[in-house]
């Protein structure tokens, strides 16, 4: 069973557990605005690609999206008018 370590000691079997964290994230989600559940979901893959190199990343993208559209985007925030102008693939002789 599990014990959740608060004031409100309830032991729950690891069935009930899940089932309490399932319905918490519905009243969650259920309780957002779309603007609000907009820049929670920007923020989690955001921050899920905090663990990532940035070849891993550009990996996860074309899994994603196709080619040519990372590609594009690749493009895009390296080139000169870029006003986020940096390397963002490295060397990495898969994508030059």
């Amino acid at each position: 069973m599990t014990k959740p370590n608060d004031d409100h000691e309830i032991a729950l079997t690891s069935a009930h557990w899940g089932e309490l964290k399932d319905r918490w994230a519905e009243l969650v989600c259920d309780s957002m605005d779309p603007k609000s559940m907009e820049q929670f979901v920007y923020e989690t893959i955001r921050e899920g690609l905090d663990d990532l190199t940035a070849t891993e990343s550009v990996r996860q993208f074309e899994d994603a999206f196709d080619r040519e559209t990372v590609d594009q985007v690749v493009r895009d925030i390296t080139s000169e008018k870029s006003s986020r102008l940096g390397i963002v693939i490295g060397d990495d002789p898969c994508y030059s």
